[in-house]
């Protein structure tokens, strides 16, 4: 792990601190010549010239670098992500020390930790250990023993648990900001996103400011403005604020971004968490006093954040190793591939007739996105085609275009608003000379996470994820509604055919996935969704060509994952010889892995799949892909690693049921810029195509059998 990005955290967490003291103190000392409108400059005001200050670093850092703005759907959630953590949760933050002090407030503040794990539960579906709702027990013991510590809050004029209300509010915030952007900031590099969000908290900032002229008597929307940008012209409030507000920006931002950059997430997470450390001498300098409950309550809250942030056994000051050591006798070797040279997201690959592999990917230009392809032939990629181009599409990580080609041609699918509301989309179908919806309801609701598969006789099968159900008649949203799984076969020239619905209450936001089998039947495959929001792999068999053929769906295995929102983690299908074989990630039990079962295909469509099979190294975040190898195996990606330490994985499962070697095919961030690693196969082995976050382009590996 470098020293630099760990003594950059320190140095984050360090300046952090002290920019509280110094700012309590400003407050402080604040008087008659720094008045604007007859207001001293309060938290507010230092804030915006904080965020000020900010704005300045993060606009010639993102110069320097080449600029670049994300998505209209990414901005729009970092701008709200930044308005609410800059402009609410940190005003807050320096309001509650007046009423409890620096170091209580710096100690509240770690509450936001364990409430951002909480609503990652609750909103996102990420998994709740019980080490880590210990530690979130331990956590809120430490910050109890500090809030009870009289001997702190012994100043005149201290109301500690008004501050710790307030603070306790401001960590709420931060909380919901720090989830809120989290999906958004996948994907844009640290500067454009931090750049961004700054600009929202300065807009929220201005908004709260007029709103508060308005609601206020004997005021003004210009008053109130006047009196927040004080700090940017009233020079008597810019010497009293011009050293805290350095500190608490361009002091602590610089290498509070190293070190997000270059850290595991926890690692980083738990070295800023540091603060209150640091406020104990610092705020002793400056004449605080604190009693033994203080610094008991402190050491312990720290602690308690360590064992929610950091993986089990992980020492802060040791590298984060994954321990998945290829042997030389390793039956599987990987090399780079150099892509067709654009920039661009979450890429895909298809195979057609021939053999050769065609590369998608979107590209996004002043506001119009392109649906791009390149076809790999004869050891090179072709110059990028554009396949679809358009605006109000909606670009995503986990939900991607496809592609489908036959012997008559080609079918795409992307992504396309439908209304106002941020999953307001459907899927838009394109062929050579025309394009169409792939479904029938065009309701301002989620349609995607689409699965295109070539038919015989020029025809395609196409498979969704569609919401309809989640309205009423009258097209309110009705509480009782799922997400529904549809398919439809359609032609070439774009002609559909009917809609069908294969399961009426799935997962929300899981990849589906389809393999064709040797009599020409599809086997589909996707995540379920139960009353009691146990989510498993189901799957179903028909035959596209014949009405009511398929079958009612029915589990994989029964791992008994109960989670209350989507893991965003599909299933893989792939059909090889007379046998089916499906790859998928679970956490049932609380175990996080990556399981494959196979099963062969009767005639009379009946499956009968084996006692799955573990595949991962002890650290999996899934995100699987399946493809056959030519010796007649099968190839299994997922994504492996703790937070911020991410490899993807290849391992080959041969049809006995024997494993290969697991192999790191690429180190990545670990994170959902990630996107997905999606696999073709070839002559000689697989390629396989994911996000490179740095260069924001498609990166490519070849993995083929050992000499």
């Amino acid at each position: 792990m470098p020293a630099l990005a760990i003594g950059a955290a320190l140095v984050a967490a360090l300046t952090w601190g002290l920019s509280a003291l110094l700012m309590d103190r400003a407050f402080r000392t604040a008087g008659p010549a720094t008045r604007v409108h007859g207001q001293e400059p309060g938290p507010a005001s230092a804030n915006f010239l904080r965020n000020a200050f900010n704005l300045v670093g993060f606009g010639l850092l993102w110069l320097l670098g080449g600029g670049g703005l994300p998505s209209d759907e990414v901005l729009h959630a970092l701008l709200i992500s930044g308005a609410l953590g800059f402009a609410l949760g940190d005003v807050l933050f320096f309001s509650s020390f007046r009423w409890c002090g620096v170091q209580t407030a710096a100690m509240v503040g770690l509450l936001s930790v364990p409430i951002s794990v909480l609503l990652s539960w609750v909103w996102l579906g990420e998994s709740l250990q019980p080490r880590t709702l210990g530690s979130m027990v331990v956590v809120l013991l430490g910050v109890a023993i500090v809030v009870t510590d009289s001997s702190s809050n012994s100043e005149p004029g201290r109301r500690p648990w008004l501050g710790v209300a307030v603070c306790v509010t401001s960590a709420t915030i931060w909380a919901g900001a720090v989830v809120l952007g989290h999906d958004a900031l996948a994907g844009v590099d640290v500067i454009t996103g931090g750049g961004v969000r700054v600009i929202g908290g300065l807009l929220g900032a201005l908004v709260l400011a007029a709103a508060m002229g308005v609601a206020r008597p004997r005021t003004s929307p210009r008053r109130e403005v006047a009196h927040l940008t004080a700090g940017l012209h009233c020079l008597p409030v810019l010497r009293l604020l011009l050293i805290p507000s350095l500190c608490a920006s361009l002091l602590n931002q610089i290498p509070y971004n190293l070190a997000l950059r270059d850290l595991p997430g926890g690692v980083a997470a738990l070295l800023f968490a540091t603060t209150p450390l640091f406020t104990l001498p610092l705020g002793y300098f400056f004449g605080e006093r604190f009693g033994m409950r203080m610094i008991f309550g402190t050491v312990l809250g720290l602690a308690g954040v360590a064992g929610v942030v950091l993986e089990p056994g992980q020492d802060p000051s040791a590298p984060v190793e994954i321990t998945l050591q290829v042997p030389a006798s390793a039956d599987l070797q990987v090399r780079t591939l150099e892509g067709p040279g654009h920039e661009g997201r979450w890429p895909r690959l298809v195979s057609d007739a021939s053999g050769d592999v065609h590369l998608i990917w979107t590209q996004a230009s002043k506001g119009t996105d392109q649906l791009l392809r390149s076809v790999f032939a004869d050891g090179e990629w072709s110059e990028p085609d554009s396949l679809a181009t358009g605006e109000s599409w909606f670009v995503n990580w986990a939900d991607f275009p496809a592609l489908a080609i036959g012997a008559d041609g080609r079918v795409a699918a992307w992504l396309q608003m439908l209304g106002t509301g941020t999953y307001s989309y459907g899927v838009r179908l394109g062929w050579e000379g025309g394009s169409t919806w792939l479904h029938s309801d065009t309701s301002p609701v989620e349609h995607g996470f689409v699965t295109l598969t070539p038919l015989d006789g020029g025809q395609v099968f196409g498979v969704w994820l569609d919401a309809r159900y989640t309205l009423d008649e009258e097209g309110d949203l009705d509480p009782t509604g799922a997400m529904g799984l549809f398919a439809r076969s359609l032609s070439l020239d774009g002609e559909l055919g009917p809609e069908l619905c294969l399961d009426d209450r799935v997962c929300e936001c899981c990849q589906t996935d389809v393999a064709q089998l040797d009599d020409g039947r599809v086997l589909v495959v996707w995540r379920d969704r139960s009353e009691e929001e146990i989510r498993d792999i189901s799957w179903c068999i028909g035959d596209p060509r014949k009405a009511g053929s398929f079958s009612e769906p029915k589990s994989l295995h029964e791992d008994g994952w109960h989670i209350p929102g989507c893991p965003v983690n599909g299933p893989s299908v792939t059909s090889l010889g007379g046998r089916a074989s499906v790859a998928w990630f679970s956490a049932g039990g609380g175990e996080s892995r990556v399981l494959v079962s196979s099963s062969p295909v009767d005639s009379d469509g009946s499956l009968q799949f084996a006692e799955p099979v573990r595949l991962d190294g002890g650290h999996p975040l899934g995100r699987v892909d399946t493809c056959p190898m030519p010796d007649g195996s099968l190839l299994v990606t997922w994504l492996e690693g703790p937070e911020g330490r991410g490899r993807w994985c290849a391992r080959r499962v041969h049809p006995g049921g024997s494993l290969g070697t697991t192999l790191e095919l690429a180190e990545v961030a670990g994170n959902r810029g990630d996107g997905f690693l999606r696999l073709v196969a070839t002559e000689r082995g697989a390629l396989g195509a994911y996000q490179d976050a740095e260069a924001n382009a498609p990166a490519l590996v070849e993995i083929i059998l050992a000499d």
